[in-house]
C-alpha cells in the first residue's frame, strides 16, 4: 500500500522543511497533507473491507464473473452537462485570470 509510506515521506519532508526554513505556511501545508493521507486511508481501508471481495481477488476467480450490471445510471439526465459546463468555465476562468468582468456587473 502506498498511502502509509506516501504519509511517513510527508511526515518527513514536513520536519525537515520546519527545520531548514521556518516556514509556518509550508509547514502546515504539508502537515494538512498528511492529514488528507489518513483520511483517504482511512476511507480505502474501511470501504474495502465492507466491499465484497471482487472475482479477480479470489483464487478461483474468472474474469467473466465479473461482468453484470454494475449500477442504475439514469439515461435522461441533464445535470451532468451543466455541472461539466460550470466546472469548464471555472477551470479556464482559474487558467486564464478573468472570472465574471466587472463591466458585467
Amino acid at each position: 500500500m502506498a498511502l502509509p509510506r506516501l504519509r511517513g515521506f510527508l511526515i518527513g519532508a514536513d520536519v525537515v522543511y520546519w527545520y531548514v526554513s521556518y516556514d509556518p505556511t509550508g509547514t502546515t501545508a504539508l502537515a494538512l497533507s498528511v492529514g488528507l493521507c489518513l483520511l483517504t486511508g482511512f476511507y480505502v481501508l474501511f470501504t474495502g473491507r465492507a466491499a465484497a471481495a471482487a472475482p479477480r481477488r479470489r483464487r478461483q476467480g474468472r474474469h467473466r464473473q465479473g461482468t453484470g450490471e454494475i449500477g442504475f445510471f439514469s439515461p435522461h439526465s441533464w445535470w451532468p452537462l451543466w455541472v461539466g459546463l460550470a466546472a469548464a468555465i471555472t477551470a479556464v476562468g482559474f487558467a486564464i485570470g478573468w472570472w465574471l468582468p466587472s463591466s458585467a456587473w
